[in-house]
């Protein structure tokens, strides 16, 4: 499934500075929303959905995403078409779900039908903002249940850093997890402490851009989330150095 056409045709449109090429779960109901939000002027988002193919009712959260991963070489074929500068696997546990090889793999695949375009998935994301912003010892919220919290933090601790708390939300279901940015603000706020550098809100399907700002200030301390790191990576690799105003320290370009 390699990008077989390499040059534009003439005569197409101008799409402005930059082309996102997002790939979402396709039950995700808030992270093309986000990115939309949170693009720069010029930035254009184009959207492919990966779909949960053969996916059974008894299959648990891990066996849904495995299966959702097979589609994704699928929707970054069809993303390719429209030669995008950067592609986004915008899913948090499915880039994370069996560790940095699991991650890495998940990359090539991707690379391999997209090139020239960069890859960015938002594990990789996530663990360079973490740096970024020098965040060693973070506590981490989620919408995820146990075992996904459980393989969340054995990822996280296998790339340096030391979870010293994860709160789970448990038992939101997904139509839950747009209701309103105040479930990550509080779930947030609950896990907050003197111990740690800051907080890592993960899941692209959790509300958070509109509260970062405001949650920052209340724990006086960084917060990541999955899809403000996300779209801070996009841009990076797309060479775009705007500094987006209200979503967070990371986006403003602070250290």
């Amino acid at each position: 499934m390699k990008n077989e056409m390499k040059e534009v045709p003439k005569g197409w449109p101008d799409y402005g500075r930059v082309k996102i090429g997002l790939l979402v779960p396709a039950t995700n109901a808030v992270m093309e929303d986000e990115f939309h939000a949170l693009a720069p002027e010029g930035v254009v988002i184009a959207t492919a959905r990966m779909l949960h193919k053969g996916r059974k009712p008894e299959d648990s959260f891990a066996e849904s995403l495995r299966k959702m991963s097979t589609d994704a070489p699928e929707a970054a074929f069809k993303i390719s078409r429209i030669h995008p500068d950067v592609v986004a696997f915008g899913c948090t546990s499915g880039s994370f779900l069996e560790g940095e090889s699991w991650n890495d793999t998940i990359t090539k695949k991707l690379s391999d039908i997209v090139s020239p375009a960069k890859v960015v998935t938002t594990s990789t994301a996530v663990k360079k903002a973490l740096r970024k912003l020098k965040l060693e010892k973070i506590a981490v919220a989620t919408p995820y249940p146990d075992d996904i919290n459980n393989r969340l933090k054995v990822y996280m601790e296998s790339q340096g850093f030391n979870v010293v708390r994860l709160d789970s939300s448990c038992d939101l279901g997904p139509s839950s997890f747009i209701r309103s940015n105040n479930m990550a603000y509080h779930l947030a706020k609950r896990i907050d402490g003197a111990d740690i550098d800051g907080i890592f809100i993960s899941c692209t399907d959790f509300r958070t851009i509109e509260i970062l700002d405001t949650l920052e200030r209340d724990v006086d301390k960084p917060v990541v989330s999955s899809n403000q790191a996300t779209m801070w990576a996009c841009l990076i690799a797309a060479k775009i150095g705007d500094k987006i105003e209200g979503c967070g320290k990371l986006l403003r370009g602070e250290t």
